[in-house]
């Protein structure tokens, strides 16, 4: 489900997604969320990634689902993020919706 916004929020993660900076990127994502506005999650330039950001999406895509808000990848998991997903298991179900929110694809029945 959709907010009413027409304009969604874009945040951009270029650098770092790590245990380092979760703290920093958790709160953009609160405060994007509390908006209460569709956010678009965009990663650029392969950005080197941990489990711990895979959770904090996670738990974002959640959050946002049960406000009715949209929340979605600029893009398919790719590079780093794709690789770090295979290796944590989060796409062996490709009929779970995380798998089509990762992959930017319709679930697979």
């Amino acid at each position: 489900m959709s907010s009413v916004t027409a304009d969604p929020i874009g945040l951009t993660i270029s650098d770092t997604a790590t245990i380092r900076n979760v703290t920093a990127l958790h709160t953009q994502f609160t405060d994007a969320l509390a908006l209460r506005r569709d956010i678009v999650v965009t990663l650029v330039d392969d950005p080197d990634i941990d489990l711990s950001f895979i959770q904090l999406i996670e738990s974002a895509r959640r959050h946002a689902a049960a406000q009715g808000v949209g929340f979605q990848l600029g893009a398919a998991a790719s590079g780093t993020l794709l690789e770090t997903l295979e290796r944590a298991g989060f796409l062996d179900d490709p009929a779970q919706p995380a798998v089509a929110f990762w992959l930017n694809k319709e679930i697979m029945q």
